[in-house]
């Protein structure tokens, strides 16, 4: 009786795993069919990698996709300095920002440039001054992006249930 209930239990937990692993991948899927790409619509709100908050060049960065993934809008704000930035830029096929610059409008020869990729956004300190860039890794998208190559990679060798 006991292994009965242990082969129905681990039947069922199978099943269950195997419907949540397609419906997963189906979406992913059917949103790549549409020819958009799994960034599309995001937004996010990122923080640097730097962790002391109470570091100068502590940077708060808001990051959105346009609906078609084209267009990437980026606005933000150093913590501990009053320095508000925005900037606008396309996104190529592979995810890839366009360099743009980005600096604070009150920052005359402290050059930001954002760029990197819609799963790593990077401001990078192309100018003088001792406030940091830095890189600003979106968990979201990471994980997101993993689940689109294990979908592509599920129908590419036609397994059962892609």
């Amino acid at each position: 009786m006991k292994n009965l209930t242990a082969t129905i239990c681990l039947t069922l937990a199978v099943l269950l795993g195997s419907v949540v692993v397609n419906y997963a991948s189906s979406k992913d899927l059917t949103q790549e069919t549409e020819g958009l790409p799994y960034w599309a619509g995001h937004q996010a709100i990122l923080n640097s990698l730097a962790t002391d908050e109470n570091f100068e060049g502590h940077i708060s960065l808001s990051m959105k996709y346009s609906q078609d993934g084209k267009i990437y809008y980026a606005n933000g704000s150093y913590v501990r300095v009053p320095a508000l930035f925005d900037c606008t830029g396309k996104i190529d096929e592979e995810g890839n920002l366009e360099e743009q610059d980005c600096t604070p409008s009150s920052w005359w020869g402290y050059k930001r440039t954002l760029m990197g990729h819609v799963t790593n956004p990077i401001i990078e300190n192309s100018g003088h001054g001792t406030t940091a860039g830095g890189e600003f890794p979106d968990k979201e998208l990471l994980r997101n992006e993993t689940a689109q190559k294990l979908a592509r990679e599920c129908a590419r060798k036609k397994y059962k249930g892609c």
